[in-house]
């Protein structure tokens, strides 16, 4: 399967609002090339990288 990179982000720290993943990592979505360009969202993985 061929599969890019969706989205991707690290963690939040604000005065407004705090997120924390693990110890500071990153989330990556992926999605099958075919599965986007025909809008299907159903199968995305998600990943966690610790930082």
């Amino acid at each position: 399967m061929d599969w890019i990179n969706l989205f991707q982000t690290g963690f939040l720290i604000s005065s407004d609002c705090q997120e924390y993943w693990g110890d500071g990592g990153s989330l990556y979505f992926y999605i099958r090339k075919q599965d986007l360009k025909n809008k299907n969202f159903h199968h995305v993985c998600v990943m966690h990288e610790c930082g």
